[in-house]
């Protein structure tokens, strides 16, 4: 049976496709600078001021939904293409970035990623976070779309021996360019390889609501040169 998918709540469900977050004007100018590189680029909002306008758009958005501020913890640029062209398993997103690194109980392991420390908190801090999937791209099936078992994020942070992560047990998340994808990190999602030579490309934003333990402190992307953080 086909799930419809444009029914999902990312509360209820996991995972909630937002159509058209981003006008036309700004999705071109987002395709016409989107950085090239790496297939997975970390920081791809420094130098690149159509990243910064969607990201706070995404944050606006997310501050009106759930009545709260919120602030930019991480984002990536996820480029699926020919040449870097990737299966990934069913899995949940177990770690945050922070702004140094603290020892803290229930905090860890810990890790570097490109000289940021990132660290895999307790299931509750992973609970205060909404990531923002912006979709530069048309992305389905053909391209390898994400990929979601819906309500998993319910099941906390570890994950059943017997759970089957196969990426095709995930409910393709079919969106247009322009369109965005919530995504509550514990949900379990993954996706297949392209079987098309058409990109993928999606900005990965991770907002984080409310406060880490201190002397604890949410890594923070800056959305344009001058400004504070958030």
């Amino acid at each position: 049976m086909r799930i419809d998918t444009s029914k999902w709540d990312v509360d209820r469900d996991g995972a909630e496709i937002v159509r058209s977050l981003v006008d036309p004007d700004l999705l071109d100018q987002l395709v016409e600078t989107c950085p090239e590189g790496r297939a997975g680029l970390r920081d791809p909002l420094s130098g690149w001021p159509a990243g910064w306008k969607a990201a706070r758009i995404a944050r606006a958005y997310l501050s009106d939904r759930f009545d709260s501020g919120t602030l930019l913890s991480r984002a990536i640029l996820f480029d699926k293409r020919e040449n870097a062209n990737w299966h990934l398993r069913l899995h949940r997103d177990v770690t945050i970035a922070v702004a140094r690194r603290v020892d803290a109980t229930g905090f860890g392991p810990w890790s570097l990623k490109d000289g940021q420390p990132h660290v895999s908190p307790p299931a509750e801090v992973l609970e205060q976070l909404v990531t923002v999937r912006l979709h530069l791209d048309n992305a389905d099936e053909r391209n390898g779309c994400l990929r979601v078992k819906p309500c998993t994020h319910l099941a906390g942070k570890d994950i059943s021996a017997d759970e089957d992560l196969a990426p095709e047990r995930g409910t393709p998340v079919s969106a247009r360019a322009g369109d965005a994808v919530l995504m509550r990190p514990l949900v379990l999602h993954g996706s297949e390889r392209s079987t098309t030579n058409t990109r993928r490309r999606v900005l990965h934003m991770e907002f984080a609501f409310g406060d880490l333990p201190a002397p604890l402190q949410w890594a923070r992307v800056r959305l344009e040169d001058d400004a504070v953080a958030g």
